[in-house]
């Protein structure tokens, strides 16, 4: 396994909520995920944050690093590592989900054809990174892993516009055949039954309709860039040292 198709030359920039790639030609592009922050987020959204309140943005942040944890470790089993339980590094719930991963590997034994990889696309000016694409039952699949409760229209979205880029981009070579979302938080239960490719606590989502998908992202993307016409990071810089003696009038104050 390889990592075929990666752009090593992309610069992935992330400050706060916004991530963009640099290109070659020094121009940023959004990442996909970055575009889809402008979907509508609906009422149920709205409801949810009545309901956490303050509390929201701490759930929302420890989502996002358990999401990037079991990415990480992920990545490394498929470039060949082996890794160690450590409650200081996983949580129990991260552990359960890198296993069933394994779960998922051990039973339909995927060909990983590349995992974690950049890809640029600049016939529409975007970016993302690819979690996986391999060989499994005879189709080249390009996959996403969720770790999320539920799998959301956005993350339909995410995975059909991935692939669009892929086989845009590695046109008369790599073809990809089949989209899935593998959603390592299911409520699933058992194996499943028929062409179903799940397990307990996991379930491997296929994405149809890409097309479909991918023409809501357009619109998306034509919105966002009206909101951003001269897309780039943030340039936002902090001083690395503070002293407040050097920034005026400074001693010890006698009570």
């Amino acid at each position: 396994m390889g990592r075929l198709f990666h752009n090593p030359t992309a610069r992935q920039i992330t400050f706060c909520d916004e991530r963009f790639y640099e290109t070659e030609s020094g121009s940023f592009y959004p990442s996909v995920t970055t575009v889809l922050d402008v979907y509508p987020k609906g009422k149920e959204f709205s409801e949810w944050l009545k309901r956490n309140g303050t509390e929201a943005d701490t759930i929302v942040e420890a989502a996002a690093d358990t999401g990037s944890k079991v990415h990480e470790a992920i990545d490394k089993l498929q470039q060949g590592a082996e890794l160690f339980w450590d409650d200081s590094r996983y949580s129990l719930k991260e552990w359960q989900m890198i296993c069933r991963f394994i779960a998922f590997y051990k039973r339909f034994q995927p060909e990983i054809i590349s995992s974690e990889f950049t890809l640029i696309c600049d016939k529409y000016q975007i970016a993302g990174t690819v979690d996986m694409v391999c060989r499994l039952n005879g189709k080249v699949w390009l996959i996403d892993l969720k770790t999320s409760n539920y799998v959301h229209k956005t993350h339909l979205i995410q995975a059909a516009t991935y692939t669009v880029m892929f086989n845009e981009i590695n046109r008369g070579q790599l073809h990809v055949d089949r989209t899935g979302i593998l959603h390592l938080n299911a409520k699933t239960r058992t194996e499943g039954k028929g062409n179903k490719i799940q397990g307990a606590g996991w379930q491997l989502i296929p994405v149809t309709k890409c097309m479909e998908h991918f023409a809501s992202f357009r619109h998306l993307r034509a919105i966002w860039g009206l909101e951003n016409p001269n897309p780039k990071p943030k340039n936002l810089i902090y001083p690395d040292r503070l002293k407040l003696s050097e920034y005026g009038n400074y001693g010890t104050v006698t009570c």
